[in-house]
């Protein structure tokens, strides 16, 4: 379980960068991480 949550956290902090990079605001990529998740 412990495992699948680090690769989950890991998966999210690549998704957070990528819309980043793209110019999302943190608010929006909070929105769009929670719908995800």
């Amino acid at each position: 379980m412990l495992e699948k949550d680090s690769h989950l956290q890991a998966i999210v902090s690549n998704v957070k960068e990528s819309l980043r990079q793209e110019g999302y605001s943190e608010e929006e990529i909070e929105e769009f991480v929670d719908s995800m998740l």
